[in-house]
């Protein structure tokens, strides 16, 4: 991440209320490892999944507005597809933040949810992932520092 993003990540991390859009039921997800890494760390997580009610012992929301509780940040790993109407609901429950997490495929960064966020004054961190800035493991450390090489 550059420069600009750095400020923007590190006010994520000082969040205390956080939702993991695309839970999965399909177990070794994007979302579930960020969900329980976050949860693990202290934060208070939220699980967003329209399709189920729960997946094993975690509760799941059918979308950020469900949340009986503030959220002050979302992080997005949903298809690329469905990342603006995500942003849209996150501004619509005042969630300041949105990480549109990206791993090493195209993640859920979209450029018209991206330009979305920015308008409804939505914080937005357009890539990457909170794993590589939270207690990272080898494999998200390499993937920190390859995402500080110039393109």
């Amino acid at each position: 991440m550059n420069a600009v993003y750095k400020p923007k990540i590190e006010a994520f991390l000082q969040l205390k209320s956080i939702a993991v859009l695309g839970y999965s039921s399909q177990g070794n997800q994007p979302a579930n490892a960020i969900y329980q890494k976050l949860k693990d760390n202290g934060y208070h997580v939220f699980a967003v999944n329209p399709k189920v009610d729960q997946i094993k012992d975690v509760p799941c929301y059918p979308d950020v507005q469900s949340i009986p509780e503030p959220v002050q940040g979302a992080v997005l790993c949903t298809p690329a597809s469905a990342a603006e109407q995500a942003v849209k609901d996150c501004a619509e429950s005042n969630i300041t933040h949105v990480w549109m997490h990206t791993g090493m495929g195209p993640g859920s960064y979209d450029p018209v949810a991206f330009e979305t966020a920015k308008k409804l004054g939505v914080e937005v961190i357009p890539g990457g992932c909170p794993m590589m800035y939270i207690r990272p493991d080898i494999f998200h450390k390499c993937m920190g520092w390859l995402k500080t090489l110039p393109e």
